[in-house]
């Protein structure tokens, strides 16, 4: 009566994600995986509709933006300056 549904059972499902899970790995570990493109497309099965990717267009801030958006004070880059020094120098202080 469904064509499309015959042998797909609950072992076939299950079969059918690990081996989608298995290309995710495998597609992770490539140059396109770090990228994010090229991604492998899921085996597809009955009754289940295809879910679209959405990837949202974002330009990341500055530090000093996020830290304004949240009333946070800036930083004294000069006492940072400082403080790095004194510690590669081997005066830290906690001697």
């Amino acid at each position: 009566m469904y064509p499309d549904k015959a042998g797909w059972t609950l072992t076939n499902h299950l079969l059918a994600t690990i081996a989608d899970v298995l290309r995710w790995l495998q597609w992770a570990k490539t140059k396109d995986g770090r990228r994010n493109r090229n991604m492998p497309d899921p085996i597809e099965r009955p009754g289940v509709e295809r879910r679209k990717r959405v990837q949202p267009k974002v330009k990341a801030a500055p530090r000093s933006k996020i830290r304004a958006l949240l009333g946070l004070k800036p930083r004294d880059s000069s006492n940072r300056a400082q403080k790095l020094h004194d510690l590669f120098s081997g005066k830290g202080g906690d001697d």
